[in-house]
């Protein structure tokens, strides 16, 4: 019931669980993993684009290792671009470049 002033009457509030109270320092960090699981559960992946390139080797390989490789990360490519050849910027006496991006959605937070 809400008083006069429109708070709540002792009786109402809420109340932490004794038990949490109780909690040695083990179960403090499983209860923390449980809820962490349960939050990250809940975010909606996010749409990202990642730009790739690379002038070392096989260059399509080395991009399409990459692509491969997202899902282990929690990172679902949902769309690729072509490839395009472009000259090297700024640093010139290297050999040209394979550059492109993918679509992603995923869970996890930006670094």
């Amino acid at each position: 019931m809400r008083g006069a002033g429109g708070e709540l009457d002792n009786e109402r509030r809420p109340r932490l669980a004794s038990s949490t109270m109780e909690m040695d320092k083990k179960d403090v960090g499983k209860a923390f993993s449980r809820q962490h699981i349960t939050l990250h559960q809940r975010i909606a992946p996010h749409r990202a684009m990642i730009a790739l390139g690379s002038n070392i080797g096989d260059r399509v390989s080395m991009i399409e290792q990459a692509c491969e490789m997202m899902p282990v990360w929690g990172i679902n490519v949902k769309a690729t671009s072509l490839l395009y050849e472009t000259a090297p910027m700024y640093v010139t006496d290297q050999d040209a470049f394979y550059n492109g991006v993918c679509e992603v959605r995923s869970c996890r937070l930006a670094i």
